[in-house]
C-alpha cells in the first residue's frame, strides 16, 4: 500500500463523514473537507453528496502533493504534518514542523534553523529528512499542535466542545 494511501486512510477514519455542527467553524464538512476547500477545487455540488473520489483527489492534489508533505521521509513525520494540515490548514502544519526542528536544534547542531514561514521547500526538506531524531521532532509537534487546540478553546469558548475529540484522535504524546 501506498504511503499516501496508508496515511489517508487513518485522516478518514479520524474524519468521518458528513456534518455539520453549529460550531464547527469549518462549517459543512464531508470526509474532512470542508465546503470552501470543496469549492476552492471546482466542487459544485451539496456537501453531504460529496464522492469520496472528489475528497481523494483534494487530499492528494492539495496536501500532500502540492506542499512537498511527500517529500518528507520520515512516515511518522509525513503522516503528522499531513494529517495537521487537514485539520488546521498546511501553512500552520508547516510552520509547527520547523519550529519543532529548531527547538531540538538547540546550540545549531544541525545547522541553521529554519525560517518559520510555512513552506516544505528544499531547505526545510532536507533538514528535517536528515534529523537523526524524528522521534523528538514529532514529540514536539505534537506539543505544539496541543498547544493550538488549547489556544482555540481559551480563545473561543465554542470550540471547547472539540478540545477532547482533536487532542485525543490527533495528539500521540
Amino acid at each position: 500500500m501506498k504511503r499516501f494511501d496508508k496515511f489517508i486512510k487513518k485522516i478518514l477514519g479520524i474524519e468521518g463523514g458528513y456534518s455539520n455542527h453549529k460550531n464547527d467553524r469549518g462549517g459543512a464538512t464531508k470526509f474532512g473537507i470542508t465546503e470552501r476547500t470543496a469549492r476552492l477545487n471546482g466542487y459544485e455540488g451539496e456537501m453531504k453528496d460529496l464522492p469520496l473520489e472528489t475528497a481523494l483527489s483534494i487530499y492528494r492534489l492539495k496536501y500532500w502533493e502540492k506542499n512537498n508533505i511527500s517529500q518528507l521521509a520520515n512516515d511518522a513525520i509525513a503522516f503528522e504534518c499531513l494529517d495537521n494540515a487537514v485539520n488546521m490548514g498546511t501553512g500552520r502544519a508547516v510552520k509547527l514542523l520547523q519550529k519543532a526542528y529548531n527547538i531540538v536544534n538547540y546550540d545549531n547542531r544541525y545547522g541553521k534553523d529554519l525560517v518559520v514561514d510555512g513552506g516544505l521547500g528544499p531547505v526545510s526538506l532536507v533538514a528535517i529528512n536528515l534529523h537523526p531524531a524524528p522521534e523528538r521532532l514529532l514529540k514536539l509537534i505534537n506539543c505544539y499542535q496541543a498547544m493550538h487546540y488549547v489556544s482555540l478553546a481559551e480563545k473561543n469558548s465554542t470550540q471547547r466542545e472539540f478540545v477532547w475529540g482533536w487532542v485525543s484522535k490527533r495528539v500521540e504524546v
